[in-house]
């Protein structure tokens, strides 16, 4: 087994998003030549640390091809004293992977005691949203502008490491050495991407609301976003930067009705087109009231309204019992509340992920 050190110095980056103790995160990745533990090897364990300021990246590289049990041996003194596990895809494949390894050599490990923050996991729900056609840990470094030493597609290192094996070259090895270290480089970087799950977290505030005949427009402060974020959708427009979002949201000024839930305790009224509540009804003559369904029992609302994601956070109002948009009255009192504003923002934006 050989062991590469490397420190880095890492500035801007938000490891809060993870823990407010950066020196108890540990990011991971490994190389391999195969899918299957079972059938393949293990020939590189990547992770990084950090140390004081500065942050420390350790490769160990099964340089013989038989360093397996000392590389996981040596690994695992590394993990015990940290708390959060970091990767990129290792929920499916890294941890479960060295796990079967651990198995196999018959070692103990701790990594199974790690809280696990795999971020393809967390950002796979936003691919949309961020305008990707795929998900690889390269596309979220692209959005950051992280550009790599060199870019080696996965079954090129599979041979590389064959070939090195046969030749040990120093070429071939620095090859496999760039690409887990740049693995774990560009695995730092994005961690700011997690500002976006943070946002649909609930972890923003509404500054500002403006509206005009057209539009109602939030404005959020939100955890520093890495990149500059904008997503159409019929219900909103998101335009965000820095630590400030914009959340564009059409109006409609017009006349709705909202349903009475419990509808057997109404009465329709044709002539006035609205249902009113039995205890009520009691004073009307026969002749002009019916017993209400659930598609008379509504009364009319006119005023402007927004529309509302499912479940609703306020009174829900529709054109028709069978449509599914609804819609929320544009209130004074929904105006002068931050907090329900936030809770109909927050609503909306996890509905459209």
């Amino acid at each position: 087994m050989k062991i590469y050190e490397y420190l880095y110095d890492y500035t801007n980056i938000s490891f809060s998003f993870i823990s407010d103790d950066t020196e108890k995160i540990l990011y991971f990745d490994i190389e391999t030549t195969g899918l299957n533990p079972k059938y393949s090897d293990l020939y590189m364990i990547g992770y990084g640390f950090q140390v004081q300021k500065q942050f420390k990246i350790i490769l160990l590289f099964n340089d013989d091809g038989c360093s397996e049990p000392e590389m996981l041996a040596y690994f695992n003194k590394q993990v015990s004293s940290f708390e959060y596990l970091v990767t990129y895809n290792g929920d499916m494949f890294d941890i479960p992977y060295i796990l079967e390894k651990y198995s196999q050599f018959e070692q103990k490990t701790d990594i199974s005691r790690l809280n696990s923050y795999d971020i393809y996991r967390i950002m796979r729900p936003f691919k949309k949203l961020l305008h990707l056609n795929s998900m690889k840990q390269h596309d979220l470094e692209d959005l950051l502008d992280y550009r790599r030493s060199e870019f080696i597609p996965g079954g090129d290192l599979i041979k590389e490491y064959r070939a090195y094996l046969t030749s040990g070259s120093e070429h071939i090895q620095n090859h496999l050495l760039c690409h887990n270290r740049d693995d774990i480089d560009g695995l730092i970087r994005i961690t700011n991407i997690l500002a976006l799950h943070e946002i649909y977290s609930g972890k923003f505030d509404v500054l500002k609301m403006n509206q005009d005949e057209n539009q109602a427009v939030f404005v959020l402060q939100v955890p520093r976003l890495p990149f500059r974020l904008t997503y159409g959708h019929p219900n909103l427009y998101l335009n965000g930067r820095d630590t400030e979002l914009n959340v564009r949201i059409p109006v409609q000024t017009c006349k709705l009705k909202h349903y009475f839930d419990d509808y057997r305790n109404y009465y329709y009224l044709p002539l006035e087109d609205t249902a009113i509540h039995k205890s009520i009804a009691e004073y009307v003559d026969s002749d002009y009231k019916k017993k209400a369904t659930k598609a008379t029992a509504y009364c009319w609302k006119e005023g402007t309204f927004l529309p509302q994601s499912h479940p609703p956070v306020d009174l829900c109002y529709k054109r028709d019992i069978h449509e599914k948009e609804s819609f929320l009255l544009l209130s004074r009192d929904f105006q002068n509340n931050p907090d329900a504003q936030k809770e109909y923002i927050w609503n909306l934006l996890k509905s459209i992920r």
